[in-house]
């Protein structure tokens, strides 16, 4: 699921129809039995991108330091020799390193979001009773 797609929903899902407040409290559960299993998948989405963010270092340290198949060497030539303490530096610079964590970063947003959205929902009902409780007031009743 993209960033834009879990906007899109989240925005969809948690818009409070004023006119419809007992609707919108019933409609609580729905809401976290829908957002529950998208955010597990999220989760070990990110779980399995920072596994193989970890494998692509260790892969290209090995390389940066001479230690990779001859055939590594083949498709990626290492035309000079990097001293252990640069490795670093290098893994830094490195394009594929940088793809890896631009995807996490991306995967820990969505978690992010949703998480939230989770967490707001766990308020919802609240909110509800006290726009419910303001209502009454505003109009003289008793609670």
């Amino acid at each position: 699921m993209k960033l834009t797609d879990i906007h899109t929903e989240l925005k969809a899902d948690f818009t409070i129809k004023r006119d419809q407040l007992d609707e919108e409290l019933h409609r609580i559960p729905d809401l976290m039995n829908k957002w529950f299993p998208i955010l597990s998948e999220e989760r070990l989405r990110l779980k399995r991108l920072e596994r193989e963010h970890k494998a692509l270092i260790w892969g290209k340290t090995e390389y940066y330091l001479g230690h990779g198949s001859p055939e590594m060497y083949k498709q990626e030539p290492l035309d000079r020799v990097i001293l252990k303490s640069d490795v670093g530096m290098w893994l830094d610079a490195d394009a594929k390193i940088a793809e890896s964590q631009s995807k996490i970063d991306i995967q820990q947003e969505k978690v992010h979001h949703i998480e939230r959205a989770i967490k707001h929902l766990d308020s919802r009902g609240f909110n509800i009773n006290s726009a419910v409780n303001f209502l009454k007031f505003t109009k003289g009743q008793d609670f």
